[in-house]
């Protein structure tokens, strides 16, 4: 341990475990990191997330491709209410 209540690094690189060592305790310092691997709403966040995007571009395609004829029918519909009233 370090003088002064300093913490002591450890490493063990074979088995990916890295922790700090303290005083009192000795703690995983990638524990959160695991929790999210183990969790399985932090990838299916991303799936929807994926999902969202892959409909908001599909959407702008189809309304880029169509979007003069909507104008024009748009246009009709405006003038024949126009012409009514």
């Amino acid at each position: 341990m370090a003088a002064g209540g300093g913490q002591d690094i450890i490493v063990r690189s074979q088995a990916m475990d890295f922790r700090v060592a303290s005083s009192q305790e000795e703690r995983p310092v990638f524990q959160d990191l695991e929790r999210f691997y183990q969790d399985e709403s932090g990838p299916e966040l991303v799936e929807w997330a994926v999902v969202t995007v892959i409909l908001i571009l599909a959407t702008y395609a189809i309304l880029s491709a169509i979007g003069d004829e909507l104008t024009r029918i748009y246009n009709v519909i405006r003038d024949t209410l126009a012409g009514i009233g």
